[in-house]
């Protein structure tokens, strides 16, 4: 006999069904100008290119990376593992 577990995720704001997360494009771009704006607000230069092009988002996650002085606190971490899982 098999059963099938069905249940309801929500994480970043995207929900689930049967366990599959999928982060789209467009919260890519949000959740990226977010961690830009809290992190880098002087770069704004890399909101115009996340918006642009969506293949960016491993340069501009880099830039956050090596332009943060500060730790991410615990909801910005999972939103960068979210990122990194879906898009690096």
């Amino acid at each position: 006999m098999s059963s099938v577990v069905l249940f309801v995720y929500k994480r970043s704001q995207q929900f689930a069904y049967e366990g599959v997360i999928r982060m789209d494009k467009k919260m890519l771009i949000e959740n990226v100008v977010y961690l830009i704006n809290k992190y880098l607000p002087e770069r704004s230069d890399l909101v115009d290119l996340i918006m642009q092009d969506t293949r960016s988002v491993k340069y501009i996650m880099y830039q956050i990376e090596i332009g943060n002085e500060r730790a991410y606190d615990e909801k910005d971490s999972e939103l960068v593992q979210d990122i990194a899982f879906y898009y690096l």
